[in-house]
C-alpha cells in the first residue's frame, strides 16, 4: 500500500514491483484484494504492478509458489522473479512457471566487458529468455559502459544507480526521460 501511495504521484513510466517470499503467502487472493484497493485509491494502473518473487529463502512448495503466480497473472499482473542466478533463483524455476520477467542478479551484470565468462552467461540467459517470452532486466548498472555493454547484450531494461540513487522521500514529479544513443 506505501509502495503505491507514494509511487503514484511520481508516476515514472515503468513497473512498480512489489517483492514477496513466496512462503508468506498463503492466499494470493486476500493480497490482491489490498493491492486493488491501494490502486484504485491511488488511481495507478493495476498491470503495472509488478509481482517479484524474492530470492532470499528456498522455495519449499513449488506448486503452490506457481499457483500464487498463476493466480497474480490471471489478474493481469505482471511476475518476475529477483536476483536471477543469485541463490535460489536458478534455472529451475524458470522450468516451473515462466514468469514475465527476470532480474539478472547484479554479480552477473556487473562490467560485463571486462568478463567474458558473464558475457557468456547473460548472452545464454538473454536467449534463454527470449525464447520463453520472458524479458530480462540487468540491475545494478552503475556505468555508461555498462549500460552500453548490457544494451548491446540486447537487454533494454536496466536499473542502477547509474539512473536513480535509492531515497527516503518521495521523488518528485518530473518528466521522465527514454534512453537514447547518446546516454
Amino acid at each position: 500500500m506505501v509502495a503505491i501511495r507514494t509511487t503514484a504521484p511520481v508516476r515514472p513510466p515503468g513497473l512498480l514491483s512489489i517483492k514477496f517470499l513466496p512462503n508468506a503467502v498463503y492466499k494470493p487472493v486476500h493480497r490482491l484484494q489490498v493491492t486493488f484497493a491501494a490502486a484504485s485509491a491511488a488511481g495507478w494502473p493495476l498491470d503495472r504492478v509488478n509481482f517479484e518473487v524474492t530470492e532470499h529463502e528456498a522455495i519449499v512448495d513449488h506448486d503452490h509458489l506457481v499457483g500464487i503466480l498463476r493466480c497474480y497473472q490471471a489478474h493481469a499482473f505482471p511476475s518476475a522473479v529477483d536476483d536471477f542466478g543469485a541463490r535460489f533463483a536458478g534455472l529451475n524455476l524458470l522450468g516451473r512457471l515462466p514468469p514475465d520477467l527476470v532480474r539478472l542478479d547484479i554479480g552477473l551484470v556487473r562490467n560485463p566487458p571486462a568478463s567474458r565468462p558473464r558475457q557468456v552467461i547473460v548472452r545464454a540467459m538473454v536467449d534463454i529468455c527470449a525464447q520463453l517470452g520472458i524479458r530480462p532486466l540487468a540491475e545494478g548498472v552503475e556505468t555508461f559502459d555498462e549500460c552500453h555493454a548490457l544494451a548491446d547484450l540486447e537487454i533494454d531494461l536496466q536499473q542502477g544507480f547509474l539512473f536513480a540513487r535509492p531515497s527516503l522521500e518521495p521523488a518528485l514529479p518530473m518528466e521522465w526521460p527514454t534512453l537514447v544513443d547518446g546516454l
